[in-house]
């Protein structure tokens, strides 16, 4: 008698020679889901620490001090007294120099005193050349190389200052110093190019021997030292600093990256978002993965009650389909971590992918292993839930119950193929589980997929939309060049002054409106726009002062306070660079009347002008050039709406969407080709019967394409509106955290040919079940025996010979379970 441990291995064994294709289907679902959310789970841990690690190897200086604001020259001996601080563990000592391009705007420019610039601190990471060694030689930050239009090799001609023109202050008759003729030889990626792009961002790089030639030729503008510290405290080095006699006045200023800038907070934003999305692909991976499990592990009952007859129990049953699974699970995983390796080269992206210091292939052993891990456990409990399953399902024939739509469609003078495919899957008592599966894969895929382009078509219009971020106006220029634009009348514009004042005893930005005449050009995402006596704040700003709309705040500025009433939240964009779209405040400049004083507060002043919609925009640029001296580039520039850095942020993420959506109709497929399969092998009896009544090869392929249509009409009835749904919730709630207008755009167009793609995609992976389902037989003809075992006689049926060569009856059909015909 067979061992039930060897009735195990016998089962999984015959398992995997006969079910080889559901193995490598699984087998490649899981590889699938792995390598995308192993990828982008370690995408998110490379991604966040991208700009760090730019930094730590950069060795970007933490603090820089300016001697030239000491009134002696600092000695050799104070100098390596502040180098040998024990907070310090890399300087450089440097000189500005008074030069500018010719035919340019002024370019911050240094050169090296000592060999510490390049090697102990500010360490470049050279995209193309190397680091500058001869007097005639320079390098740069790539951003003012394709601004200046240099590339390596090319030459810039530089005008300087003498030394004593800088002395005596008479810069007025220009550059009088040499003229001096650089190669560029190295172009720099520096955290400050990736921060900012003001010119005072970077610094054009100058070898030592440059400033031993033109020492005490050309004029400086300062003369500093540049500090990398070993724990970053600053406070701990100035006070150090202060100890050093005749440095006690010596200011010490931040010289790192602030590290609550926009680069950071849009790696930060994008790594959460692809947590977010590795999430989402893990939840949607575990449905298909389970679809596929239960597809192989599932058996008929027949099958169920013979196996618990022989002594398989269920944890028998347990073990032998877990190493039915087993080698799907081994191959997927290990497909998946090479996958996930391979994939690796596509992070970070964006500005993340321009701070990362070691681009291309990583290896995140960590996630990689957490991983797979993972995938074997789900793998695991999705085999010991489709074993519970089938342990549940009914024993006989008579425990299969009619679908009511089955009957519905009867009624309502359906074909029979869609009437025979109907019976055939939504017979209940046991086979309506993988159409639920599918179905739910389906609709997961729809629904992403809908998701996606809810959200990237509103997305499209929020960037197209200036008004809905803040900026109404067509234009920002000085109050007299306003009566310069001959020939272009404003329709409206407003004189705003900006300036920090006091809201509830916390520092804000405040805009006041000098309207004249016009409406005040602030956009009000809630209430409405601020009165006399009124004021509209920031959502963020709202929050941090603890009000909401209908409470009173006080301002208080250089001339005393005022109690203003919140009335609106506005939306903050283009006047003056604030945080966030949603920090500031905004009033009528009347409101601010024995409150402030604009002549005497640290504030400035723009005018906004807004055009009629059929101005001339050509007449309008070259008044503009005219009015304000500048370049047709600069003028171009200047009505081009900025966008914000939260757009900036959300443009980082614009592809991650897509990408969701592909992968989801990605395993939506799968499972939908997975259910076709399970379908036609478990209804091979019943179309057998039917072949065996008059089915003809088209009517086989009908009924299984009337399941697929099925399946895709059901799935796409849940699937879109869910995906609408959550569309419009995550659009909703991520334009309402960046803090402008919330608008949802649907787009029809693309929703309708998101519906004929599901359908033609699940009818054409529904060609090879079908094809599969016009070959199934009534009963598959026994194999011809050897001929010792036949005897004499003549086999006119194929079938296997009896004793003494008497031939055996030929099998009979097998009876229809759950059909009529």
């Amino acid at each position: 008698m067979v061992s039930p441990v060897d009735a195990v291995w016998m089962i999984a064994r015959s398992r995997w020679r006969g079910r080889l294709g559901s193995q490598v289907l699984l087998a490649i679902a899981i590889a699938i889901v792995g390598t995308a959310v192993i990828a982008t789970f370690a995408g998110a841990r490379r991604t966040s620490t991208s700009f760090d690690r730019f930094i730590a190897v950069n060795a970007a200086p933490d603090a820089a001090l300016d001697f030239s604001r000491l009134e002696q020259p600092v000695t050799d001996d104070q100098l390596r007294a502040l180098v040998s601080l024990p907070q310090v563990i890399g300087s450089a000592h440097l000189q500005a120099m008074a030069m500018a391009p010719a035919n340019n705007s002024f370019q911050p420019i240094a050169a090296m005193i000592d060999d510490g610039w390049g090697t102990e601190v500010d360490r470049p990471r050279f995209m193309q050349g190397r680091m500058p060694v001869a007097d005639d030689e320079m390098s740069m930050d790539e951003k003012r190389a394709a601004n200046l239009g240099l590339e390596l090799g090319d030459t810039l001609t530089m005008l300087s200052y003498s030394v004593e023109q800088l002395q005596q202050g008479a810069l007025d008759a220009g550059p009088a110093g040499p003229t001096v003729d650089l190669r560029l030889v190295g172009i720099e990626r520096s955290p400050g190019g990736l921060s900012s792009d003001l010119e005072l961002a970077t610094v054009t790089r100058l070898p030592r021997a440059f400033y031993d030639r033109y020492q005490g030729k050309i004029g400086t503008w300062a003369e500093f030292v540049m500090i990398d510290l070993a724990d970053d405290d600053l406070a701990a080095f100035t006070q150090a600093v202060h100890e050093i006699d005749g440095l006690e006045t010596l200011a010490v200023d931040p010289a790192g990256v602030d590290t609550t800038g926009n680069v950071f907070v849009t790696v930060r934003f994008v790594a959460r978002t692809l947590v977010v999305l590795a999430v989402i692909m893990l939840l949607a991976g575990i449905v298909v993965m389970y679809v596929l499990v239960a597809r192989l592990v599932v058996t008929n009952p027949t099958d169920s009650a013979a196996l618990t007859a022989v002594g398989i129990d269920r944890r028998l049953r347990l073990l032998a389909n877990l190493l039915e699974v087993a080698p799907a699970a081994a191959a997927g995983a290990a497909a998946a971590a090479i996958g996930a390796v391979l994939v690796s080269t596509m992070f970070p992206f964006g500005l993340a992918g321009l701070a990362e210091p070691e681009p291309g292939l990583d290896v995140d052993f960590f996630t990689i292993a957490l991983g797979a891990g993972a995938l074997l456990i789900v793998v695991a409990t999705a085999t010991s839930v489709a074993v519970r399953q089938t342990l549940r399902a009914p024993r006989h024939t008579s425990d299969l119950r009619p679908s009511p739509v089955v009957d519905m469609l009867v009624r309502v003078g359906a074909t029979w193929p869609v009437v025979t495919a109907g019976r055939l899957v939504l017979t209940r008592g046991g086979r309506t589980a993988a159409v639920r599966s599918a179905v739910c894969g389906v609709t997961i895929g729809v629904a992403g997929l809908t998701a996606a382009l809810i959200f990237g078509t509103s997305q499209a219009s929020l960037e197209s939309t200036p008004s809905r971020w803040g900026e109404v106006w067509d234009i920002q220029i000085n109050d007299g060049t306003i009566d310069k634009l001959h020939g272009v009348e404003p329709a409206a514009f407003n004189l705003v002054h900006f300036s920090t004042l006091e809201v509830n005893g916390e520092l804000v930005e405040v805009r006041a409106f000098d309207t004249r005449g016009a409406a005040p050009m602030m956009v009000v995402s809630e209430g409405r726009q601020a009165g006399p006596g009124e004021v509209v704040l920031g959502e963020r700003t709202m929050r941090s002062l603890g009000v909401s709309l209908g409470d009173r705040v006080s301002i208080t500025g250089n001339l005393g306070t005022a109690e203003l009433e919140v009335v609106g939240t506005g939306v903050f964009a283009g006047v003056v660079d604030l945080p966030s779209l949603n920090v500031g405040a905004g009033v009528l400049a009347e409101s601010m009347v024995g409150v402030s004083d604009p002549t005497a507060d640290d504030g400035g002043d723009t005018l906004l002008v807004a055009f009629e919609s059929d101005t001339d925009r050509a007449t309008l640029l070259d008044r503009l050039a005219e009015a304000e001296g500048l370049t047709d580039a600069e003028v171009v520039a200047g009505v081009t709406p900025v966008i914000p850095d939260e757009l900036d942020r959300l443009a980082e993420v614009r592809p991650l969407p897509w990408v969701l959506a592909g992968f989801l109709a990605a395993i939506a497929v799968l499972a939908t080709i997975a259910l076709l399969i399970t379908i036609v092998r478990r209804q091979r009896h019943d179309l057998a019967v039917l072949r065996a009544y008059g089915l003809d090869t088209s009517g086989a392929t009908r009924i299984v394409a009337a399941q697929a249509v099925g399946v895709s009409i059901t799935g796409l009835a849940l699937g879109l509106p869910l995906g609408v749904v959550i569309g419009r919730f995550v659009w909703s709630t991520v334009a309402g955290d960046l803090g402008v207008i919330v608008s949802t755009s649907i787009p029809w167009v693309a929703l309708g040919g998101t519906i004929a793609a599901v359908l033609v995609v699940n009818i054409t992976s529904s060609l090879a079940p079908a094809r599969h389902a016009t070959h199934t037989r009534p009963a598959p003809p026994a194999k011809r025996p050897p001929r010792a075992v036949r005897g004499s006689a003549r086999c006119r049926w194929r079938c296997p010979a009896g004793p003494r060569g008497r031939r055996v009856a030929p099998p009979q059909p097998v009876e229809s379970k759950g059909i009529a015909v």
